[in-house]
């Protein structure tokens, strides 16, 4: 059974979210000016920092302990995926997402923020844009369930945010199959609204700027097909 109900309402929301690009670029582009400067192997090691940090993915120590762990990875790790691209940018992604989500206090929220950032914003390795896996969160995960109201499965019971749910000693486990078939079907209701997965992320905005403690609804991008808004 699919996760996903009502797609056509997601299928609206990415709509949406692809006229409002520009404001979303500037914002993220705002937080990246401030923490990536650098070039370089610097720019992914000041990536990742972000990444830690960015919605709170991490505590300050956990953090360190992570980055010191990708601080001795991420040499070899370019190379392997510099390789790869070249052919086949879909199993790159792969080797760069399994690699870095093994790093102890890194879960897949961190590791697709990562990615996303070297991607998207920092315009590194770009042939990797039609395969990047969501950063799922309890913010992406209450848009979608509580507001859109697509979302019929249990945080426990698909992408959770716990990585000790997908990783099982040195292996991946079947939650970690789970992940990639909730992506999976992510991809093709992208695929219907005309845009890349990875733009499922920007719910994450929606819930950042305009459901807060005083939500903003009247002003909100997608009120006209939330569920939880007062003004349908």
């Amino acid at each position: 059974m699919p996760m996903i109900q009502h797609p056509e309402r997601l299928i609206e929301a990415l709509q949406i979210l692809d006229c409002k690009r520009e404001q979303i670029t500037v914002f993220y582009n705002s937080i990246l000016s401030l923490e990536v400067q650098a070039d370089g192997i610097d720019r992914f090691r000041d990536a990742f920092r972000a990444s830690i940090s960015e919605r709170r993915g991490a505590s300050f120590k956990r953090g360190e302990v992570a980055f010191q762990e990708f601080d001795n990875r991420i040499n070899e790790l370019i190379e392997k995926v510099n390789l790869q691209i070249k052919h086949n940018p879909e199993q790159a992604h792969r080797t760069l997402f399994e690699t870095i989500i093994m790093i102890p206090n890194v879960n897949q929220k961190i590791v697709s923020m990562f990615i996303k950032f070297l991607v998207v914003y920092l315009d590194i390795w770009h042939k990797m844009l039609p395969f990047l896996y969501v950063p799922l969160d309890r913010v992406v995960l209450k848009i979608l369930g509580k507001k859109l109201q697509v979302y019929v499965g249990k945080r426990t019971a698909s992408p959770s945010i716990s990585k000790k749910l997908y990783v099982r000693g040195n292996r991946m486990s079947v939650q970690y199959d789970r992940f990639i078939e909730f992506q999976n079907e992510l991809r093709e209701i992208a695929r219907q609204a005309g845009v890349q997965r990875i733009l499922v992320d920007e719910l994450w905005f929606i819930g950042h700027i305009f459901c807060k403690e005083y939500p903003l609804c009247h002003r909100c991008w997608i009120r006209k097909i939330c569920q939880g808004s007062p003004f349908n």
